[in-house]
């Protein structure tokens, strides 16, 4: 125990005091107020505070279809940065062989083809990561259809997706999975 803890409940027992809510910890985390963070990159029911670029990418494809449960902060914007980086790339490889007003050879046509090909295959994961990243910061996941309004929806949802990860979000997780107790009627979640 530290010197500077607070009483405990128990006469001669000391806790340690913890940042009140709303500080934040390591790498975007709530501190010792979230106590099923995650920090295990095994454990996919959980996210994963502090996430390095190779543990967000393996988490994306692990979870690809997954809207249920949470995403870290830093798995959703390693992800963002991935897939820009892997646009930017194809596009930029396909400008070397004619635009889209010139005529293509063939493998332009491949890269092309290419590019349409990831974009659609992370269409629907990379709005399940953005529902879960919502779910962190304990709102709806329905807010991701912001999407769809022109110009301002794709603005609110981002700053959405960049505020702190709050422990009210733990309501989205799977209670069994998570190894939490059930929190709604009859022990299960809403």
């Amino acid at each position: 125990m530290s010197n500077n803890a607070a009483p405990g409940p128990f006469a001669g027992q000391n806790q340690p005091q913890f940042n009140s809510y709303g500080t934040q910890g390591d790498f975007g985390g709530p501190q010792a107020a979230m106590d099923n963070s995650g920090g295990m990159p095994d454990n996919l029911d959980l996210p994963l505070y502090g996430a390095s670029i190779g543990q967000a990418i393996t988490r994306f494809f692990k979870r690809y279809f997954k809207f249920a449960g949470r995403s870290s902060r830093s798995e959703y914007w390693w992800w963002q940065f991935f897939s820009f980086i892997v646009a930017f790339v194809l596009g930029f490889v396909q400008s070397l062989f004619g635009g889209p007003t010139d005529h293509m050879n063939a493998l332009g046509n491949t890269i092309e083809v290419l590019s349409y090909v990831f974009g659609l295959a992370v269409l629907i994961p990379t709005i399940a990561l953005t529902v879960r990243r919502l779910h962190d910061t304990n709102k709806s996941g329905l807010f991701a259809l912001f999407f769809l309004l022109p110009l301002l929806g794709g603005l609110v949802l981002m700053i959405m997706c960049i505020f702190n990860s709050n422990p009210l979000g733990r309501r989205f997780d799977d209670a069994s999975a998570a190894g939490v107790q059930g929190y709604g009627q009859n022990g299960s979640a809403y």
